[in-house]
């Protein structure tokens, strides 16, 4: 598996099959049980080789914008 992180170390993106362009590799023993069900921008940071859930994620909310009428 590939991880992608940002600057901050957090997990933005993954690849179980084939690559990332500037992912790094790591072995499947390292992550956590529910990691690709419940993956989210952000939810997971890389620490020192291993995977953890980053305690300071919150739920990125949609914003709803109104539209305006065809006139």
């Amino acid at each position: 598996m590939q991880i992608l992180v940002n600057n901050e170390d957090l997990i933005v993106g993954y690849a179980d099959v084939g690559g990332i362009e500037g992912g790094i590799e790591i072995d499947d023993s390292i992550v956590p049980q529910g990691f690709i069900s419940s993956f989210k921008p952000k939810r997971y940071l890389y620490n020192e080789g291993t995977i953890e859930v980053n305690n300071d994620f919150e739920e990125e909310k949609e914003i709803n914008l109104p539209s305006t009428p065809h006139t």
